[in-house]
């Protein structure tokens, strides 16, 4: 009798999870004025000379040519990888998106996310934006919006081309 109750009590506990519960989300986002780096040009030359100088170093040292060696042989491992050429096909999810790509910033209003269903918020503006606020409605009961690394929340800054997930985490009855 008691591992009945204890089946039973599991299914009721999960009704709320299997119902199909969701919330609405409101995005408020502006740019972000650029960081100053180095340009192009700058970082392949930086990134041509730092191996000459490493492989004039290590030659020099006593014991130095097989590290010398080893050293070049990275570099072309590296250079082979960052070429394009990909030896097994990237697999990606069908994940549901919203975009971020008004480059003076605005407002996507409505968004519904679904529990199971994170959807991406990707800055499409070629700019970086900052999510200016965050507005929750009409969550479920039971429901909160998902927190944490990867999730979209106020004052989070989005590069061109990043996204972040909306999604709701079942935290049980209240």
């Amino acid at each position: 009798m008691r591992p009945v109750k204890q089946l039973v009590f599991l299914l009721f506990a999960a009704l709320p999870m299997m119902a199909g519960s969701s919330g609405t989300v409101t995005l408020v986002y502006v740019p972000v004025a650029g960081t100053p780096t180095l340009g192009e040009t700058a970082l392949i030359a930086l990134a041509l000379l730092l191996p000459v100088l490493a492989f004039r170093s290590l030659r020099s040292m006593n014991g130095g040519r097989g590290m010398a060696a080893l050293l070049v042989a990275g570099g072309l491992l590296a250079l082979e990888a960052v070429s394009g050429y990909h030896m097994l096909p990237t697999m990606k999810a069908l994940v549901p998106s919203v975009s971020l790509s008004n480059p003076a910033g605005g407002t996507v209003s409505n968004v519904s996310v679904a529990s199971g269903v994170p959807q991406l918020a990707t800055n499409t503006s070629g700019v970086r934006l900052l999510l200016q606020s965050v507005n929750w409605t009409s969550v479920s009961s039971g429901w909160q919006p998902t927190t944490g690394t990867g999730y979209c929340s106020t004052g989070l800054f989005l590069d061109p081309a990043a996204a972040c997930s909306l999604a709701i985490t079942f935290v049980g009855a209240q």
